[in-house]
Protein backbone atom coordinates (compact mmCIF):
# COMPACT_ATOMS: atom_id res chain seq x y z
CA UNK A 1 0.00 0.00 0.00
CA UNK A 2 2.82 2.35 1.01
CA UNK A 3 4.55 2.12 -2.48
CA UNK A 4 1.14 1.84 -4.57
CA UNK A 5 0.32 6.12 -2.37
CA UNK A 6 4.39 6.84 -3.27
CA UNK A 7 3.65 5.96 -7.05
CA UNK A 8 0.72 8.01 -7.03
CA UNK A 9 2.26 10.28 -5.47
CA UNK A 10 5.29 10.53 -8.05
CA UNK A 11 2.53 10.03 -10.92
CA UNK A 12 0.74 13.46 -9.85
CA UNK A 13 3.65 14.92 -9.51
CA UNK A 14 4.56 14.19 -13.09
CA UNK A 15 1.30 15.16 -14.46
CA UNK A 16 1.92 18.77 -12.82
CA UNK A 17 5.44 19.11 -14.65
CA UNK A 18 4.09 18.18 -17.83
CA UNK A 19 1.15 20.24 -17.35
CA UNK A 20 3.28 23.76 -16.54
CA UNK A 21 3.59 25.07 -19.96
CA UNK A 22 0.21 25.34 -20.47
CA UNK A 23 -0.27 26.68 -16.63
CA UNK A 24 2.15 29.23 -17.37
CA UNK A 25 -0.24 32.24 -17.33
CA UNK A 26 -1.52 30.79 -13.82
CA UNK A 27 -0.50 31.90 -10.59
CA UNK A 28 1.80 28.95 -8.94
CA UNK A 29 -0.16 26.48 -6.87
CA UNK A 30 -3.87 25.38 -7.06
CA UNK A 31 -6.55 28.00 -8.10
CA UNK A 32 -7.92 29.73 -5.15
CA UNK A 33 -10.98 28.95 -4.67
CA UNK A 34 -13.29 30.68 -1.53
CA UNK A 35 -15.36 28.04 0.17
CA UNK A 36 -16.54 29.91 2.84
CA UNK A 37 -18.34 32.28 -0.07
CA UNK A 38 -19.00 29.82 -2.57
CA UNK A 39 -20.30 27.36 -0.37
CA UNK A 40 -22.23 30.34 2.21
CA UNK A 41 -20.38 28.39 5.42
CA UNK A 42 -21.49 30.17 8.60
CA UNK A 43 -19.10 31.02 10.62
CA UNK A 44 -18.51 28.36 13.39
CA UNK A 45 -18.79 25.74 9.81
CA UNK A 46 -15.89 28.04 8.35
CA UNK A 47 -13.50 27.25 11.60
CA UNK A 48 -14.62 23.14 11.32
CA UNK A 49 -13.18 23.56 7.42
CA UNK A 50 -10.19 25.27 8.12
CA UNK A 51 -9.22 23.14 10.85
CA UNK A 52 -10.17 20.08 9.06
CA UNK A 53 -7.68 21.31 5.77
CA UNK A 54 -5.18 22.23 8.33
CA UNK A 55 -4.78 18.34 9.49
CA UNK A 56 -4.94 17.28 6.20
CA UNK A 57 -2.12 19.95 5.44
CA UNK A 58 -0.31 18.22 8.25
CA UNK A 59 -1.00 14.60 7.46
CA UNK A 60 0.54 15.50 4.18
CA UNK A 61 3.21 17.24 4.75
CA UNK A 62 4.03 13.77 7.00
CA UNK A 63 3.87 11.29 4.18
CA UNK A 64 6.42 13.26 2.13
CA UNK A 65 9.04 13.33 4.87
CA UNK A 66 8.66 9.84 5.26
CA UNK A 67 8.76 9.06 1.62
CA UNK A 68 12.01 11.32 1.80
CA UNK A 69 13.36 9.07 4.49
CA UNK A 70 12.11 5.96 2.83
CA UNK A 71 14.02 7.32 -0.83
CA UNK A 72 16.82 8.62 1.01
CA UNK A 73 17.53 4.30 2.38
CA UNK A 74 17.02 3.59 -1.06
CA UNK A 75 18.83 6.13 -3.38
CA UNK A 76 22.71 6.57 -3.61
CA UNK A 77 23.96 10.45 -2.38
CA UNK A 78 24.42 11.29 -6.07
CA UNK A 79 20.55 10.20 -6.63
CA UNK A 80 19.52 11.72 -3.93
CA UNK A 81 21.18 15.01 -5.18
CA UNK A 82 19.84 14.84 -8.43
CA UNK A 83 16.70 14.36 -6.96
CA UNK A 84 16.72 17.11 -4.81
CA UNK A 85 17.64 19.26 -7.72
CA UNK A 86 14.32 18.06 -9.71
CA UNK A 87 11.86 18.24 -6.26
CA UNK A 88 9.33 20.56 -7.88
CA UNK A 89 9.23 23.91 -5.80
CA UNK A 90 6.49 25.30 -3.17
CA UNK A 91 4.69 28.33 -4.87
CA UNK A 92 6.29 31.50 -5.11
CA UNK A 93 10.04 29.79 -4.69
CA UNK A 94 9.66 28.40 -8.23
CA UNK A 95 11.95 30.90 -10.34
CA UNK A 96 13.82 32.79 -7.83
CA UNK A 97 16.53 30.85 -7.71
CA UNK A 98 16.00 29.70 -3.63
CA UNK A 99 17.42 26.71 -2.43
CA UNK A 100 14.45 24.30 -0.98
CA UNK A 101 14.94 24.13 2.94
CA UNK A 102 16.13 21.13 4.63
CA UNK A 103 12.42 20.05 4.64
CA UNK A 104 12.00 19.95 1.13
CA UNK A 105 15.30 18.09 -0.07
CA UNK A 106 15.92 14.32 -0.56
CA UNK A 107 18.68 13.77 1.74
CA UNK A 108 19.86 10.62 3.76
CA UNK A 109 19.11 10.56 7.64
Amino acid sequence: MRYTMLAAMFTALATQSAMQPAMAQQPPGPPHIDIVQELGLSGDQAKKVEAIRQQTRERIRALREQERAEMAKVLSAQQLAKLDSLAPRPPGMSGQGQPPSQSQQYRRP
